[in-house]
């Protein structure tokens, strides 16, 4: 067998981060117990962005479900999220004691897994792939961030002449 000499050093171990993010959630008690409702999340992973360095790229794979609710409608839409981001640092050059600042900006590609209205499948009034740019800055302390970031639709999601309707979102990011 292979002798891997644990515990490694430092330098020799590569990490992968990741994350979960919702856009608002709402908080409702019956005295009893404590319900709290997300209606949108992502998960999933990010590497790279060269925290030792002045700039690097950032990629990322997520699963996102994002959400809108309307009187009583309520639409639900699932994506593989791809965004390939230009990460710029300021701080310490030491990523694992060090804080850094840095934003973050670049485009995003969102494939259509799944959409419904009231949980009734309306996957096929929607396009398959929407493209997105996205923005934001964040924290890094000793390898923990604190991170806020816009996303903002460039195209229409809905099929059909007449229909219109762009993707925005905020999200709050700790990892």
């Amino acid at each position: 067998g292979t002798n891997l000499d644990m515990p490694r050093k430092a330098s020799e171990i590569r990490r992968v981060w990741a994350s979960y993010r919702t856009t608002a959630c709402k908080v409702r008690t019956d005295g009893g117990r404590i319900e709290v409702t997300f209606p949108g999340f992502e998960a999933g992973i990010f590497f790279g962005g060269n925290r030792s360095g002045a700039v690097g790229v950032m990629g990322e794979i997520l699963y996102a479900k994002k959400g809108a609710k309307l009187g009583s409608s309520t639409t639900d839409t699932y994506y593989l999220e791809i965004p390939l981001l230009v990460r710029m640092n300021i701080g310490s050059s030491n990523r694992n004691t060090g804080a850094i600042i840095y934003g973050i900006a670049g485009p995003a590609a969102d494939i259509l897994l799944k959409a419904q209205l009231n949980s009734i499948d309306v996957k096929s009034q929607y396009q398959g792939l929407d493209w997105n740019f996205i923005g934001g800055a964040g924290v890094e302390v000793s390898r923990f961030i604190v991170e806020g970031r816009f996303n903002w639709g460039l195209k229409n999601v809905l099929q059909g002449p007449g229909n219109a309707l762009k993707t925005r979102s905020f999200a709050a990011l700790a990892g």
